[in-house]
């Protein structure tokens, strides 16, 4: 079996990710608090997620303008743009390029490889399910001989980082900022080359390491090349939640879309009445957003933070027209799906967008929107629905994407 073909059962989730720890004790303890570092005499580990020789071909079969690729050596980056030749041998040169930069010291990165790699898919698409997060997947690949991609510096969101190839040193310097937002500047020229780090360590081939976002951190490779997975987390903070909430409110209410009183800064009348006015508005604000509401948009906003899951959906949808009673499908593997139900509808909120339905057929739309796995067919769906409506149901959601043969 070829390394782009790696089989489904050996999908990745939290459990398998950070094994021996468990999920709870890791949630607890380290989540949004403090790294962890997990050693592993098992330098297979990752092998069904990326090997050295899945880069090599992934930079072969990379397209046209490499866009999804940088080259960076001690916080430089040089722009592919820089590297690309004209002419009808331009792509060949690019890549060689790319490949001398490499040869001298630069580190190679590879963003977003999880659009595109079915066995990182497969994992951000298990992690979303399981922590109601985003997930995107950047791979760096650095030569041997002590090169470093880029200086110390912190990120804003999470990472968790799997090393599939070769080790790298780490030097965590602590967290300056605590959980900064995606707009903070990030740090990092504060730390001079003779700063003392608060934890060194080396990160070997099948290890793991996860560092909170505000962490402030820089990696070197050893005497031979390194190549990690760095997994960004792009967790649902309570702030974005609740700007949301806002705007959508500001959005329905013009009290809050008019201005300050004309003139207020050097009218101290004005003042005192823009006061009372900003009183009444954190009132109304208050009444308006409903906990329960909120957090109703919220789980529907988290079920589609990571891509669709549709492979083999041109199949499904060639096949939808010859749908029987008996024929089986399943509910469409790494789906993740979210119910509501209002007085005239019950809705399905998957693959970022919502299927409404009349609120009749709830129980039947509950039932294989929330079934565990396995075959079912539309003789098996629970329910007053007849053939016809049942069949029309299951025909829905395979042209959806819930549902596959």
């Amino acid at each position: 079996m070829s390394s782009h073909e790696k089989s489904p059962e050996a999908v990745f989730g939290l459990s398998r990710l950070i094994d021996p720890v468990e999920p709870k004790a890791f949630l607890c303890d380290h989540w949004e608090q403090k790294p962890l570092h997990i050693e592993r005499d098992a330098p297979d580990y990752y092998s069904d997620l990326l090997t050295l020789d899945d880069v090599d071909q992934l930079l072969m079969m990379a397209g046209p303008g490499f866009e999804t690729i940088r080259v960076v050596v001690n916080g430089e980056e040089t722009p592919i743009e820089a590297m690309a030749q004209r002419g009808p041998h331009g792509r060949a040169n690019t890549l060689e390029a790319i490949y001398d930069h490499y040869r001298r010291g630069s580190t190679i990165v590879l963003n977003s490889l999880d659009d595109r790699w079915a066995p990182l898919q497969r994992l951000t698409h298990a992690l979303g399910a399981e922590l109601s997060a985003g997930f995107q997947v950047n791979v760096y690949l650095t030569p041997a001989g002590k090169a470093q991609g880029f200086k110390p510096h912190y990120d804003t969101h999470d990472v968790l980082v799997a090393q599939v190839h070769g080790s790298k040193q780490w030097r965590l310097y602590g967290a300056p900022y605590e959980l900064p937002l995606a707009g903070r500047p990030k740090f990092g020229d504060e730390i001079g080359g003779d700063a003392v780090p608060e934890q060194e360590l080396t990160l070997k081939r099948g290890d793991f390491l996860y560092l909170p976002r505000g962490v402030v951190h820089a990696a070197t490779s050893n005497d031979e090349a390194s190549v990690h997975l760095t997994i960004g987390v792009h967790s649902l903070r309570w702030a974005n939640v609740l700007q949301s909430a806002m705007e959508k409110l500001f959005d329905e209410d013009v009290r809050f879309r008019q201005g300050v009183p004309a003139g207020f800064a050097r009218d101290e009348d004005l003042q005192r009445a823009a006061v009372e006015s900003l009183r009444q508005l954190v009132g109304v604000l208050q009444d308006g957003l409903s906990a329960e509401r909120v957090i109703e948009e919220t789980v529907t906003q988290a079920v589609s933070v990571n891509s669709p899951s549709l492979g083999g959906h041109l199949l499904d949808l060639e096949r939808v027209r010859d749908l029987t009673p008996s024929t089986p499908v399943r509910r469409r593997p790494g789906v993740v799906s979210h119910t509501a139900v209002t007085d005239t509808q019950v809705t399905v909120a998957f693959h970022n967008k919502s299927v409404a339905l009349p609120r009749q057929v709830e129980r039947e739309v509950r039932w294989l929107a929330g079934h565990p796995g396995g075959e079912f067919s539309a003789a098996d769906l629970p329910g007053r629905l007849d053939q016809p409506g049942r069949m029309l149901l299951l025909q829905t959601f395979l042209r959806e994407g819930l549902l596959t043969f």
